[in-house]
């Protein structure tokens, strides 16, 4: 996504996500999370992390050229819950589950092995990732 459609793209999310009208959904606190991906010690470009509590709202992010991301709640707000999250990451963003579509191991997706814990002393999660 260019630097120019992101704010369209966020703008967009956040007014659809606003309703129309009723009383609006309490977020809970949400912790800002961002972070880099690699595999083998190269950058994973347009990959999907996701993190998932055991309870509450998930976040989830693509990854940009660098690796880079930064999470984003499913409700359009930035960060993720505070505690403990199960992380998937995956290339096969149109669920083609082949071996040329992904990319990144089962122990990282489908049979995730990674966790993050989230709080307000750990913004930044970075993932070095290997193919074996």
């Amino acid at each position: 996504m260019s630097a120019k459609t992101l704010p369209i793209c966020l703008s967009l999310m956040v007014a659809a996500m606003a309703g129309c009208g009723g009383s609006p959904e309490k977020l809970p606190h949400l912790v800002p999370v961002h972070g880099k991906v690699t595999l083998d010690g190269q950058p994973l470009a347009n990959a999907n992390i996701s993190f998932l509590p055991p309870t509450g709202p998930s976040s989830a992010a693509l990854t940009n050229d660098a690796g880079v991301y930064v999470l984003m709640n499913k409700s359009g707000a930035p960060g993720a819950v505070a505690g403990l999250h199960t992380v998937i990451i995956t290339t096969d963003l149109l669920g083609a589950r082949t071996k040329e579509a992904e990319k990144v191991p089962a122990k990282y997706n489908s049979a995730s092995t990674l966790t993050a814990s989230v709080s307000e002393s750990t913004a930044e999660h970075n993932f070095d990732l290997t193919s074996k």
